[in-house]
């Protein structure tokens, strides 16, 4: 999304009164809430188990810590950044909400349960830089046509891309595993 970011905003909002300018504006606030997008997902898994243990009081107190935080950052860093705040705001609360669920998992099931947990995130972020890198590269020689064309043919590449990364640094862990183990 990051990579992608001005052909994504163009075939989406470019049209009428949305002009070149307003791409950009967009584009350069999608690079922050991309981030705030990986760190929310990787809180997924861990809500998951925190739902599981049906306290709403943990629910409702990690939430509002986020919320308090997120807010209390967009006063501070809208001065500074303008709408760029508001997206700094939400990486930096979902990193929090990562640390603070992490923290919480890790008292209930242990330090080995969250150090698997994030083995298996650091590959998926691994992963996404590579094929970051490669889409970069990518798109850098098709930006000549369509964003629409560079849009659809580096987005379908970059995540069949992802998908063998992942999986080959996945099985590569796993396969070094087996013959530290022998």
């Amino acid at each position: 999304m990051i990579i992608l970011r001005g052909p994504l905003v163009e075939v989406l909002y470019e049209h009428g009164a949305f002009s070149r300018e307003s791409t950009i504006a967009v584009s350069g606030v999608l690079i922050w809430y991309a981030i705030a997008v990986l760190a929310d997902a990787m809180c997924q898994p861990l809500w998951r188990i925190i739902y599981a243990w049906r306290s709403v009081l943990t629910v409702s107190v990690v939430n509002g810590i986020q919320t308090i935080v997120r807010i209390l950052f967009n006063i501070m860093l809208i001065q500074s950044f303008g709408i760029r705040g508001i997206a700094f705001s939400a990486v930096i609360g979902f990193l929090l909400q990562v640390v603070i669920l992490s923290w919480l998992v890790q008292r209930r099931l242990g330090i080995e349960f969250v150090f698997n947990w994030w083995q298996e995130a650091r590959f998926a972020v691994l992963a996404s830089i590579i094929v970051s890198i490669a889409v970069w590269l990518l798109a850098n020689q098709i930006l000549s046509t369509s964003a629409f064309i560079t849009l659809l043919v580096s987005g379908a590449l970059g995540c069949l891309l992802y998908l063998v990364v992942f999986g080959y640094l996945r099985n590569w862990r796993k396969y070094r595993s087996g013959l530290n183990a022998n």
